[in-house]
């Protein structure tokens, strides 16, 4: 089973100092190879949580994370099923009934066991917390994928959540992963705000430092990311954390991404 990469917090203060002491001559590092269908993310710290936010996202803090592969796009309706055919396993029930004849669609209904031995079946493994938010937001600690505009602005809405469908009843729930090219994140993985959520291979448990307390906190229950077609507009940001309450969870709403060792 892929291990999950090692994450070092360094505290805001100290961030300055170690990047400006570093020394020496510049690097050029190689560029890491391209995988199909896949967006590198470069070794580095970032700043994930919020302090303005809900109670469970603070305190914002600074990580470190290896460089990493992420899948741009989530796992589709077809890949699911090669997966479920060739594993001997049965479909999600979404995926035998209203998204039959759909490949091209993220999968949903699938719990985090599914979604999991899926990874491990590509060569892959779920990403942790610190890993999504990395890749949604970047190293600027923006609230949305695209940046801090909200997410209906400039006459259009910039992913798929639940106001397209107030607004414009005649789309889809659920959208091919590059439907909303706007939903795209610093690095250009889509979809890390609205259309689906997403599992992580995280637990929900406090970040350092975080005095809140939670029933749900220590439970060994898997935090999902990203908003969905079912979210409203604060549901959409990149720090959100959302919680299966239950083991065996699974939503029309919740599918996934993989990730990959990359190095760095």
């Amino acid at each position: 089973m892929p291990r999950l990469p090692a994450i070092s917090l360094l505290p805001a203060a100290c961030l300055a100092v170690a990047l400006a002491c570093a020394g020496g001559p510049a690097r050029h590092p190689k560029a890491p190879p391209e995988v199909p269908g896949m967006v590198y993310i470069p070794a580095g710290p970032f700043l994930m949580g919020s302090d303005d936010g809900f109670d469970d996202e603070a305190p914002a803090h600074r990580v470190v994370l290896p460089g990493y592969y992420i899948d741009r796009q989530e796992v589709t309706v077809g890949e699911y099923r090669r997966f479920a055919r060739a594993a001997g396993r049965e479909v999600p029930r979404a995926v035998g009934h209203a998204l039959s004849g759909r490949d091209e669609l993220p999968v949903v209904d699938v719990t985090w066991e599914e979604a999991r031995d899926y990874c491990e079946w590509a060569g892959k493994r779920l990403p942790t917390e610190a890993e999504w938010e990395k890749a949604a937001r970047g190293t600027d600690g923006r609230r949305y994928p695209w940046g801090n505009e909200p997410p209906y602005h400039g006459g259009r809405h910039w992913a798929c959540y639940a106001a397209t469908l107030f607004h414009n009843p005649v789309y889809p729930r659920i959208v091919p992963g590059d439907f909303y090219a706007t939903d795209r994140s610093p690095y250009g993985v889509l979809d890390m705000a609205g259309n689906v959520a997403e599992w992580t291979a995280s637990t929900y448990d406090p970040y350092p430092g975080n005095a809140f307390s939670s029933p749900l906190f220590g439970k060994g229950l898997h935090v999902i990311r990203g908003g969905s077609w079912r979210s409203s507009a604060e549901l959409l940001r990149v720090t959100r954390r959302r919680v299966a309450s239950v083991a065996g969870y699974h939503r029309n709403d919740v599918g996934f991404r993989c990730v990959r060792d990359g190095g760095g």
